[in-house]
């Protein structure tokens, strides 16, 4: 059992002989001037006396510098004091990267940077027998270093550590901990965290319940970091396109500290101001503010709002910006091959852009690729299908496992209506819809894959399907219209108008979180693209022809630029929105039952000694300087070795 954090530095004890070495190479002799020759035996006394081992026998000199030496070698070692000896610990660290542990502190430091600080002395606190796991967490969790008693390979790790600008998911991060502690003996885990996490004993009380009868779960200790609470977030940005090719820009922000702030917001679009007025804002403690601007122009593609405090505190900069991409304002673009001239109607009525497609560009494998939405009301011969959305109207689209198996007619008596049976009534494609008092008098008999959602059943049978496979939804409406008084019911229209309103909810949005994955749909010609995320780190990404691409996850606030040639750009604009994460009030205490888990600083097991050993040796050099230029060995022989040193 070794109580030294360094004993290979004991090596550098090879220094003791050589400094006894040069003692004995060093002859010091005084120049006299004898009356006599009778005095000529002290010559031979003297080299009696530099002999070696009589020279050691009263040099104070050697015996303190020896002393300084191993004082010295012995602090090297690292010597410690154990309270608690366990061999072999393993010790799991979980450091908070969230967008809270952004806050900068009242001496300027950041959360994260104080977190280092604290693990940097748990790192070197480890003895040559423990082992060390540092994982980072936030929306998820991810190992930083895996175990390892390598001390610099730790530090290394930890100083790559950043922030990042998700949201925190500590649940995950302990499950994972506990996970690796139950393959382990002697296991830690501690837990870095400003524990700004709202239901933080809600979590911990519903994963450690019962904690007490679990046999062999660790208890974690969490290590709480700053003190900082003021801030003023932005908490929502929403952007409405006028008829005058302009737009409404409503935000909400709310002062998530117990203090009150002042602060000025700006709109503005490439640096450019986009209102010459700056809307001056008085938040009291946890006030909310709403702030509209009206009849903003269109013609850039990206806002940013801006908050910036004047007078009061504001310690997390994060949330104080918000983007908005003007690309989720596009209209959603519509291909149309439809036959009924009332269904062409009722589509041209909605606030979409549609385009007539003929049969012919369904055998074109790029002829319907580039359309949010296709709609067709009667069968195509040698039809293709690429991804994306779909409606059918009295026809099926070419899939496995879905055909068409005859007509559905009435089980009661020939010629009657259907029977129309159970409605997905939650489904916000029937959202003020009721189909149950439709009259129809056949439909198609289908074959459907068992993923399929089943909006409308008649005859025990679905005759309105949701289908989802891949990267393509089909919405199958399975009888013609014009065999049903359907058109003639105010549920048609509106009907068509929830499918359409769903429909562009499923397309890749513009405008996300942090913590949410980059999709993205692409033109089917376009097979590679330049990705540039906010930290400046530009990549290029290959991409196969006619599939969605998925960029990564959104980690930082900003705009995400996806180039592609000829003259393609989009923009991507993500956001935290978190009021969680920007209420930065750090937590007091951690509960597992009735134990408050939670501390401020780590309580070290293994206590250093090497200071002690450097003071000591600090006092001793002072010691040998002193005798070495008081130069009187008469002095020392009277006070020091006459009396039996």
């Amino acid at each position: 059992m070794s109580y030294f954090l360094n004993p290979a530095a004991w090596w550098w004890l090879w220094l003791v002989p050589i400094l006894i070495i040069l003692y004995f190479l060093k002859l010091k002799r005084e120049e006299r001037i004898f009356p006599t020759t009778m005095l000529w035996h002290r010559t031979i006394e003297d080299l009696r006396v530099n002999t070696p081992f009589q020279r050691l026998k009263n040099n104070l000199l050697l015996f303190l510098q020896l002393l300084l030496l191993l004082l010295l070698i012995a602090s090297l070692t690292r010597p410690f004091w154990s309270e608690e000896w366990i061999p072999g610990k393993h010790i799991i660290v979980l450091l908070d990267q969230s967008a809270s542990m952004g806050t900068q502190e009242a001496d300027g430091q950041t959360r994260l940077d104080k977190a280092k600080v604290l693990i940097g002395k748990i790192i070197g606190d480890l003895s040559e027998q423990d082992r060390m796991m540092l994982a980072g967490f936030h929306s998820r969790v991810q190992i930083l270093a895996p175990f390892t008693e390598m001390k610099p390979l730790l530090k290394e790790a930890l100083s790559k550590a950043t922030v990042t600008h998700n949201t925190t998911n500590l649940e995950e991060a302990l499950k994972l901990a506990h996970a690796m502690a139950a393959k382990l003996s002697s296991a830690k885990i501690y837990v870095v965290t400003d524990g700004a996490i709202s239901n933080i004993n809600e979590v911990m009380q519903a994963l450690y319940a019962g904690f007490e009868q679990k046999q062999g779960m660790v208890q974690p200790e969490f290590f709480l970091i700053g003190t900082a609470s003021s801030n003023v977030a932005i908490l929502n940005l929403q952007v409405k396109p006028r008829f005058d090719q302009t737009c409404q820009v409503f935000a909400r922000l709310q002062n998530t500290g117990n203090d009150p702030v002042k602060g000025i917001i700006e709109l503005s679009c490439a640096g450019k101001l986009l209102s010459e007025e700056n809307k001056l804002l008085e938040f009291n403690p946890k006030d909310v503010h709403g702030v509209l601007w009206d009849h903003i122009p269109m013609q850039e593609s990206r806002l940013e709002l801006r908050f910036q405090a004047t007078q009061g505190q504001d310690c997390l900069e994060t949330d104080n910006i918000a983007y908005y991409s003007l690309g989720s304002l596009e209209k959603f673009q519509v291909g149309l091959a439809l036959q009924n001239p009332f269904l062409l109607k009722v589509f041209q009525a909605q606030d979409i852009e549609i385009c007539k497609i003929a049969d012919t560009d369904f055998a074109k494998p790029q002829g319907i690729f580039n359309y949010d939405l296709v709609v067709v009301d009667h069968t195509i011969e040698n039809a293709t299908q690429p991804p994306g959305n779909y409606i059918f109207f009295n026809s099926i689209p070419t899939l496995p496992k879905l055909e068409k198996a005859g007509d559905l007619v009435s089980k009661a008596r020939a010629g009657q209506k259907l029977l129309i049976g159970d409605q997905h009534d939650v489904h916000p494609m029937l959202r003020f819809v009721d189909l149950r008092k439709l009259n129809i008098a056949k439909a198609m008999k289908l074959t459907l894959p068992p993923e399929t959602i089943s909006l409308l059943e008649a005859e025990d049978q679905p005759i309105i399907a949701l289908l989802t496979q891949s990267e393509s939804t089909y919405l199958i409406i399975g009888f013609d219209l014009w065999q049903s008084d359907w058109p003639l019911q105010l549920s048609f229209p509106i009907f068509i108008s929830n499918a359409l309103e769903w429909f562009q909810q499923q397309r890749p949005s513009y405008n996300k979180t942090t913590g949410q994955p980059l999709k993205l749909q692409l033109p089917r010609e376009i097979t590679k693209v330049q990705f540039l995320q906010p930290t400046n780190m530009e990549n290029e990404v290959l991409i196969e022809p006619g599939q969605d691409i998925v960029l990564g996850t959104a980690d930082f606030v900003g705009f995400y630029e996806v180039k592609a040639q000829p003259n393609f750009t989009r923009s991507i604009a993500v956001n935290l929105f978190s009021l969680e994460e920007s209420t930065i009030t750090p937590a007091q205490e951690v509960h597992i039952g009735k134990s408050n888990v939670a501390q401020n600083t780590p309580k070290l097991m293994n206590q250093e000694l090497w200071s002690l050993f450097v003071l000591v040796a600090l006092a001793v050099m002072l010691l040998e300087w002193y005798v070495y230029h008081r130069g009187s060995l008469k002095f020392w022989d009277k006070i020091v070795f006459k009396k039996g040193f």
